[in-house]
């Protein structure tokens, strides 16, 4: 009998095994310039994270492809805005003594606040008054409800026949005003009357001008925000801006504090790889002090390519 002979592999297979003996004669030959060389090239292309703006698309970020959503949202959009998406802003003010909203003076500072966002708070020379255009009358109940109650301030006498301030339609001079998309957490009496209210929500809502990007929607939404958490002094109420921009900003804001504990996973991998090869090297006395600097290099390549990998 003759022995059995072994297979030829494939020519495919030939050709890489012939590829991989040369790269590791190459890479043994020449271990300090293609160390140096591809820790150049991984820094290199990782480098973009620094040029690349911390954001976070909630809106469609976490949505599958080809999800229904997409199609409601592009539809909604192509209705609503002619550039764009929409800005979309939502203006939250609840009383600082946890009064009823319905008050006067607090729907007098509500009413400031709504003309002040449509004609101070600017970006690139546009304001929400002289941007909005099917949306400028959105917060129109809120107005009329608190000229209702600055006519009962000041005790007219024909104040019940112009102003019905009834939930959720109140009625100016025979026409019916619905407050349910601004009121929240109202409370009646038997007459439909209001007697508390726990929010007010006001609207920004408007197309995009035509030079603007959508960084400078982003930014004129996140100003709006940042005007109201930080510099806003009220006296009667507590606003709160909410929009995409504000919660994509918190979003990357929270993700950041997680950078810590991404530094002891790093130690902690670091330290496991050294002492697990301080052990195998040992048993086959093959322990020198470069293992060191192999095993922090292994997890130090392991991070850097994955995040080349994900960019």
């Amino acid at each position: 009998m003759t022995g059995a002979t072994a297979l030829e592999p494939p020519a495919f297979v030939r050709l890489l095994n012939r590829f991989f003996r040369e790269c590791g004669l190459f890479v043994a030959d020449n271990d300090k310039t293609v160390l140096i060389v591809t820790l150049l090239l991984t820094a290199f292309c990782s480098s973009k994270i620094l040029f690349t703006p911390q954001e976070d698309d909630i809106k469609t970020g976490y949505t599958p492809d080809g999800a229904r959503s997409l199609d409601e949202i592009e539809v909604f959009s192509d209705f609503f805005a002619s550039t764009g998406d929409p800005i979309a802003v939502f203006l939250f003010a609840t009383a600082k003594d946890n009064s009823s909203m319905a008050e006067y003076n607090a729907m007098k500072e509500v009413v400031d606040i709504l003309d002040f966002v449509g004609e101070n708070l600017t970006h690139k020379g546009e304001s929400f008054y002289s941007m909005c255009t099917d949306f400028c009358q959105i917060n129109e109940p809120v107005r009329q409800y608190y000229n209702g109650l600055a006519m009962r301030q000041q005790n007219l006498s024909d104040v019940g026949s112009r102003f019905q301030l009834t939930f959720p339609m109140m009625q100016v001079l025979g026409k019916e005003l619905d407050l349910s998309p601004n009121f929240f957490g109202v409370r009646t009496d038997e007459d439909g009357q209001v007697e508390y209210v726990k929010i007010i929500m006001l609207q920004i809502r408007a197309n995009i001008p035509k030079n603007w990007k959508k960084e400078d929607a982003a930014e004129y939404e996140r100003m709006i925000s940042q005007f109201f958490h930080f510099k806003y002094n009220s006296t009667h109420i507590t606003p709160l801006a909410m929009s995409l921009t504000y919660t994509g900003d918190e979003v990357v804001r929270t993700g950041l504090t997680i950078f810590p504990f991404i530094g002891v996973g790093f130690a902690i991998m670091t330290t496991f790889s050294v002492v697990t090869i301080y052990y195998s090297s040992s048993r086959l006395d093959q322990w020198t002090i470069h293992k060191v600097s192999e095993a922090v290099l292994g997890c130090v390549y392991l991070e850097l390519f994955f995040v080349l990998r994900r960019f």
